[in-house]
């Protein structure tokens, strides 16, 4: 019973503004935002995001296989995010994440949002964030089988 509740259990979200980025790093760069982002060891104004090919390697080879990637989000200035909260929890404020852990929202009021946890009227934009999330899991997992199965077959003679 215990499992159960734990499975459907809500995850938390929150759309951020990006009050500016830093690219001045090399393999990552900060998006400043308006708000604090819990952290499993404090909470910043920031977020930090790996630099990521537009066409990477393994975008190809899902198109290849028939799965359905998630989107990136694109990341710049005066644009809303939504972030699942609890997942940045699991993490350091210096982990790098990646545009794939964070998703697009559109917000035509630049006013505050109404609502607890700021996002009312956007249950459908957090829903799809949930079934990327999950998408990106199973690839993740599909991978790890990929490279254990690569790494387990004996050499050719």
């Amino acid at each position: 019973m215990g499992n159960e509740q734990s499975s459907t259990r809500q995850r938390n979200y929150k759309v951020y503004k990006i009050t500016g980025i830093d690219r001045e790093h090399s393999g990552w760069f900060r998006c400043y935002l308006n708000d604090d982002v819990p952290y499993s060891d404090g909470s910043c104004r920031y977020m930090d995001f790996e630099t990521e090919n537009v066409l990477s390697v393994i975008d190809g080879l899902g198109g290849m296989f028939g799965v359905d990637m998630p989107r990136r989000a694109y990341l710049s200035k005066g644009r809303y995010i939504l972030v699942n909260t609890d997942y940045t929890r699991e993490k350091k404020s210096s982990y790098n994440f990646s545009t794939r852990d964070v998703r697009n929202v559109n917000v035509r009021d630049s006013g505050s949002f109404s609502g607890e946890g700021g996002f009312q009227g956007l249950v459908g934009e957090i829903d799809e964030a949930r079934e990327m999330h999950a998408r990106t899991s199973e690839w993740s997992n599909f991978d790890k089988q990929m490279q254990r199965a690569w790494q387990l077959q004996p050499p050719k003679k």
